[in-house]
């Protein structure tokens, strides 16, 4: 299985979304049009324990990855970890062998502090999935 990892700038996209609107960021990724692909995308907040959403593109050109906002650990490679970690075990249930993870996150991300206490208690991350599906 291949890993592609992106990105996006959330503040930019902040900055341009329109006033009043819920803010849902979303990375868009172009395909190559000469192949027909299977996409799996999540479509809503994964929650460990909870079946996944998924939306399929076939022959779209353009697949839209949707990013979500999870409070992880201040630890940033046990974020990054938990991340990879919930996309694999997410991959091991969809109906077919996933050929490509591709991880999106959003930067740059907040950090989440308790009253009282001064150390941050854990970072608002933003990440979306997709699964390119096998024959």
């Amino acid at each position: 299985m291949q890993l592609k990892l992106s990105r996006i700038d959330l503040a930019r996209t902040k900055k341009s979304w329109p006033t009043g609107a819920a803010f849902e960021p979303a990375y868009v990724y172009k395909r190559p049009t000469e192949t027909v692909e299977r996409w799996l995308v999540v479509s809503a907040p994964l929650v460990p324990g909870l079946p996944q959403e998924l939306s399929e593109s076939y022959q779209d050109p353009y697949i839209r990855i949707p990013l979500f906002s999870y409070a992880l650990s201040p630890d940033a490679d046990l974020a990054f970890a938990y991340i990879l970690q919930l996309g694999l075990s997410c991959a091991g249930h969809t109906p077919k062998t996933v050929n490509k993870l591709h991880i999106v996150t959003g930067f740059p991300v907040d950090l989440l502090y308790e009253d009282g206490i001064t150390k941050p208690v854990g970072i608002q991350y933003w990440f979306g999935l997709a699964y390119l599906q096998g024959e």
